[in-house]
């Protein structure tokens, strides 16, 4: 057998490498780079259900700017970015010093917090649902042994927002506290050492060396907290009782995302792919717009020193 001499071996690994790719890179370019590009176009146009959309222009685009359901459902978003990021950052952080320390079943614990998020979101909701009930619910029960006042967690206007936040909360808590944690674990001993050496307490160890050391990756969380919020869906939907599209609903007014307002557009009622599909860009153009003031601002709080 002829001996391949380098050069030829190196193409042949190189063609192979591209071959083990392919269906990747065929993936992301059908059910990603495609998509998007043709949500834009189905946007321009009057598209609904099956039927072949007319070019409007700028039409869905205007009526989007006017619709007050549009508005409201971004700013429920938003206040589920302000109540829910906040939160989730804040309390992940904590568990993950914590889970950083030296404890008795630490790996138990772990799996615990990580639990939530191999948890399927109809799972979780539908455990929520029975906890939250107004009749029968868990929390509730609480209430009144304690003497208080039942509260109509998924119906009530008032709570519904919240309800749907503490959820959101508790489902993603789990995976922001492995990220933390991978990155509290790659912060040196030695400045730790150091610090113990010169008086500094546990207090003044987090905050001079865990915290600034700890900023990439809590910029890296906070990107991806954000963008996750503004995509939020599946709990939402599932845990606040649907009602038929024409009907109105306080409860899914007050807590329907931009998100679910896409998909009662889209895939209920009319159909109305081409107005749905001007929504969704305009929530790509929001997070775009978060995104990149949030990569301006990291630069004067995130620290990459060694």
């Amino acid at each position: 057998m002829k001996k391949l001499n380098l050069s030829q071996k190196r193409k042949r690994e190189i063609a192979t490498g591209y071959l083990f790719i392919f269906p990747l890179f065929l993936g992301l370019g059908i059910f990603h780079f495609y998509a998007f590009f043709n949500n834009i176009w189905i946007s321009f146009t009057n598209k609904k259900a099956l039927k072949d959309g007319i070019f409007v222009g700028l039409e869905n685009y205007a009526k989007v700017m006017q619709d007050n359901n549009f508005w409201q459902s971004l700013g429920n978003t938003v206040w589920y970015v302000v109540i829910c990021v906040p939160c989730v950052i804040v309390i992940s952080t904590i568990l993950a010093v914590m889970l950083n320390i030296q404890i008795r079943g630490k790996g138990i614990f772990r799996t615990l917090i990580f639990f939530p998020l191999v948890t399927a979101p109809s799972a979780i909701a539908m455990t929520w649902r029975w906890l939250l009930n107004t009749r029968y619910g868990m929390v509730n029960n609480i209430l009144q042994s304690l003497g208080l006042e039942t509260v109509a967690w998924l119906t009530d206007e008032k709570y519904t927002l919240i309800s749907c936040a503490v959820v959101i909360i508790w489902g993603a808590i789990g995976y922001q506290v492995i990220v933390i944690l991978a990155g509290l674990q790659n912060i040196s001993t030695t400045y730790y050492e150091a610090a113990r050496i010169d008086g500094a307490n546990s207090f003044k160890q987090f905050f001079y060396i865990t915290l600034p050391l700890l900023t990439p990756t809590l910029y890296f969380v906070l990107t991806l907290a954000v963008i996750s919020m503004f995509k939020e869906f599946e709990i939402v939907y599932m845990l606040i009782p649907s009602t038929t599209y024409n009907t109105a609903s306080p409860a899914i007014d007050a807590s329907r995302t931009v998100v679910r307002y896409y998909y009662d557009l889209t895939f209920r009622g009319e159909f109305n792919e081409g107005y749905g599909s001007a929504i969704s860009v305009c929530l790509f153009l929001v997070i775009m717009v978060v995104t990149l003031i949030q990569n301006k601002l990291q630069k004067k709080w995130v620290f990459y020193g060694g």
